[in-house]
């Protein structure tokens, strides 16, 4: 699979980890992997991704924070907030990506799955990070 096919599994799984307890999360992956057909090596790149992801939230989501004049997470939208997620991960933990994927890839999916503005939001708040 290309990796932008991944990074839109992973932006999936980790949108699914909002509304699960945490300790759901290792049986909703398994799900997700079985229905998608995720095997071998894009299956361990995803699936690391997310729990890396979700094991380094208070981090990511206090450097949105910190760019989110009078913004809470909460008045985030659940899309945008999993897309800003990713590409901060990205941004930060993943020195192979370059900063400009990470932020294209985040607007193009922000658009896909968000509102008619998500794309510009989510392109603001990378700009600033």
């Amino acid at each position: 699979m290309t990796r932008r096919i991944l990074r839109e599994h992973t932006f999936k799984l980790l949108f699914l980890s909002i509304f699960r307890m945490p300790e759901e999360m290792d049986e909703q992956i398994e799900l997700y992997r079985q229905e998608y057909g995720l095997e071998g090596d894009d299956a361990a790149y995803v699936i690391g991704k997310v729990k890396d992801i979700l094991n380094r939230l208070p981090q990511i989501d206090g450097q949105i924070e910190t760019v989110c004049d009078n913004w809470k997470l909460n008045r985030i939208g659940k899309t945008e907030l999993t897309v800003l997620r990713l590409a901060v991960y990205e941004i930060s933990f993943e020195a192979d990506i370059p900063q400009n994927v990470s932020i294209s890839e985040a607007v193009e999916i922000a658009k896909r799955y968000g509102g008619e503005h998500s794309g510009s939001f989510v392109n603001g708040v990378l700009a600033k990070i």
